[in-house]
């Protein structure tokens, strides 16, 4: 396969990600959080935290406990809910500060590791703003700039990690003009990762030469937590020949030649001649609002040309 696989590693999971969290008024870096340590030890991070206010604000930090959907989306949960919660491990620095008007704040969160901990635990950490002040009359709607983001740790030499493609599909398109591949990955071991890849459209040869590839999109990154299944969906776009299609779909996790999954799938959906080769040419449409076409004019002799 002709993708550039980022190498990803387990760490590359957990020690965060760089770009910037944003809600109205508030700016969080990074938007994910990762600590990594080993049993009985205390571990901690930097959060960037800076309002775009004209004056200084006031930032409350609070924790809780999420999960994710099969979309990657953050889901908040009741605390406690979730098995591999790292709620009761959490601390900040300090839980109310001031974001000045021009820079940035600077807050410590850390994680105190139980000795018996094993694998990956999560939960998130939230920073809210106080609502801007109401102008004019009437009741409104206020909004409480607040931004979330999760806080995965690690615990050094004891992680397990595992994926495994659940289910593929593919299908073809007609409106968007190729193949919609999708991968359901599901984390059967103990620890987060960061997924990359592609999807692959092949056509198929002879036993001897094999598949060719024809057209591909890369996946990833995605964070995958254990005991969770994660959806990854791209589109092909394809206008040649479609007998003999597949789509090949190849997932890494981590640097070592076993941390991969894969799987081949065939295409639902394809229109009535896409098996004998190309699709079948469609008669041209006249243009919206057109006039209906007249008949051509009859000859002389009464018959039509």
């Amino acid at each position: 396969m002709g993708a550039k696989l980022v190498r990803a590693t387990i760490l590359a999971a957990v020690t965060g990600l760089s770009l910037p969290a944003l809600a109205l008024g508030l700016l969080v870096s990074p938007v994910q959080l990762g600590l990594v340590g080993k049993p009985g030890e205390s571990v901690s991070g930097v959060v960037q935290v800076s309002a775009s206010n004209a004056v200084d604000t006031s930032i409350t930090v609070s924790f809780g406990d999420f999960t994710k959907n099969e979309e990657g989306q953050l889901v908040e949960v009741a605390p406690g809910s979730q098995p591999r919660s790292c709620l009761n491990w959490l601390s900040a620095s300090q839980l109310t500060f001031t974001a000045p008007a021009q820079g940035r704040a600077s807050i410590q969160i850390s994680a105190q590791i139980p000795k018996d901990a094993s694998g990956s635990y999560w939960a998130f950490a939230a920073f809210s703003a106080p609502p801007p002040p109401r102008t004019g009359e009437g009741t409104g709607l206020l909004f409480m700039p607040r931004v979330i983001i999760p806080v995965i740790v690690s615990v050094e030499g004891t992680l397990a990690p595992k994926i495994a493609i659940e289910a593929t599909k593919a299908s073809y398109d007609a409106a968007k003009g190729g193949v919609e591949a999708k991968a359901l990955i599901r984390n059967t071991g103990n620890a987060a990762v960061l997924v990359n890849g592609a999807f692959a459209l092949e056509q198929q040869g002879s036993a001897s030469s094999g598949a060719t590839e024809v057209a591909e999109k890369e996946v990833g990154p995605l964070t995958s937590l254990p005991g969770t299944t994660l959806a990854a969906k791209e589109l092909l776009p394809w206008s040649g020949p479609w007998q003999g299609l597949q789509v090949h779909s190849y997932l890494r996790y981590g640097p070592e030649p076993e941390e991969a999954a894969e799987s081949v799938t065939s295409i639902a959906g394809l229109p009535s001649g896409a098996a004998s080769g190309r699709l079948a040419p469609q008669a041209p449409q006249p243009p919206a609002g057109a006039p209906p076409s007249k008949p051509a004019p009859a000859s002389q002799d009464g018959k039509r040309p």
